[in-house]
């Protein structure tokens, strides 16, 4: 569990920028100008299977971890981890230019799969992560409690959405107000483990 605030992004459309040197080295100046300590890259799980990306894919992961930023493998079908993330995991020979951690994309709230086959993935992936000691993150929108009980058990953390307007952004009560139903649940799923 992270023992400081954590300031990321989510990264999209990296086939726009990933592949050269001094477009990673842009992208990473703009994440340390937002004060980010993490980063969530969209994508790679697309390119993680094929041997002749893993260079690149290793110079951003070392620069990030240079500038203190976290790299985070962003997947929505569990064979990107399984398979292809712990290919790339293990070929690297430094620590540094590997990822920190996974964060699933899944939302089957939104109906984009069902509930079962999103607990069928997520524990797949959970044991992947508890093997190699590394953090499983999930994207949310918005569950319901039955979800919530289980989520627990099969993800380090949780990232809340919350879709606000630029105008509201900083506003903590807006924000709190937004996330707090869903915060609420969570908080009751935790109580009921004592």
């Amino acid at each position: 569990q992270p023992s400081a605030l954590v300031q990321a992004h989510y990264l999209y459309s990296i086939g726009s920028w990933y592949w050269t040197g001094a477009n990673q080295d842009a992208v990473i100046r703009w994440l340390l100008s937002n004060g980010d300590n993490r980063v969530y890259i969209y994508s790679v799980d697309g390119y993680i299977g094929s041997t002749s990306r893993y260079q690149m894919i290793a110079r951003f992961n070392d620069s990030c971890s240079a500038h203190g930023i976290e790299t985070y493998f962003v997947w929505s079908n569990p064979t990107t981890v399984t398979s292809g993330l712990d290919k790339f995991q293990k070929a690297q020979t430094r620590p540094s230019a590997k990822f920190d951690g996974v964060i699933s994309e899944i939302e089957a709230y939104n109906a984009t799969i069902s509930y079962a086959l999103f607990f069928q993935y997520a524990r797949q992936v959970k044991t992947w992560c508890d093997k190699n000691n590394m953090p499983s993150i999930l994207y949310e929108g918005w569950n319901n409690q039955i979800a919530k009980d289980s989520i627990i058990f099969l993800f380090t953390s949780v990232n809340l959405h919350c879709y606000i307007q630029s105008k509201d952004m900083g506003n903590s009560i807006y924000e709190y107000n937004y996330t707090k139903s869903r915060l609420e649940m969570y908080a009751s799923s935790m109580s009921r483990l004592k």
